[in-house]
């Protein structure tokens, strides 16, 4: 199965007021500047998680705005809270097997600037044999508005062959498909 290419966000956002608390944890792991993961239920059986975000000095380039680093530390936030879910990185690598990031394509549609409040949704967009794809929307809170939307291909890599696994069940299920 592809993943949604769709540039309109699957899982809108209320526009909401700027000022959420800086509160930065992941299960019990802090991820500077960022909001607590929430776990949300995404349509069916599909779940993903949620985060509040808020764009900082370092975040910004010459150009007054956001620079792409920024968006892609944001999407590897949503992505440890998403692999959590499943199964705590550490965990993984106690095991034998840790996640990779195979490709990243982000697409910009509007530019964030210095303060602006975002909410960032990550969830499982396709399954493969041996990928899966993830989808991350940011939304500015204050207009609803979708800044950005990125498509990234992951699979699990057995670290002892160095090759990708079968996707386990475990994401198989936050994608909503049985067994």
């Amino acid at each position: 199965m592809k993943p949604e290419n769709s540039i309109e966000t699957q899982y809108p956002v209320e526009a909401s007021q700027p000022g959420r608390p800086a509160g930065s944890t992941n299960g019990n792991r802090p991820i500077p500047g960022a909001g607590t993961a929430e776990h949300v239920t995404l349509g069916g059986a599909r779940q993903g998680v949620r985060m509040h975000f808020r764009a900082q000095s370092y975040d910004i380039d010459f150009a007054q705005h956001m620079n792409n680093i920024g968006y892609l530390r944001w999407c590897e936030d949503l992505r440890l809270a998403l692999l959590d879910m499943v199964l705590p990185l550490d965990e993984s690598l106690r095991q034998g097997i840790c996640p990779v990031v195979a490709e990243t394509n982000i697409r910009y549609r509007r530019p964030v600037v210095l303060f602006d409040m975002v909410v960032g949704t990550q969830y499982i967009s396709a399954i493969e044999e041996r990928f899966f794809h993830t989808t991350t929307e940011l939304v500015r809170e204050s207009d609803g508005e979708l800044v950005a939307v990125s498509v990234q291909k992951l699979c699990i890599v057995d670290m002892e062959t160095g090759r990708a696994i079968e996707v386990p069940q475990g994401y198989k299920d936050l994608y909503g498909m049985e067994q």
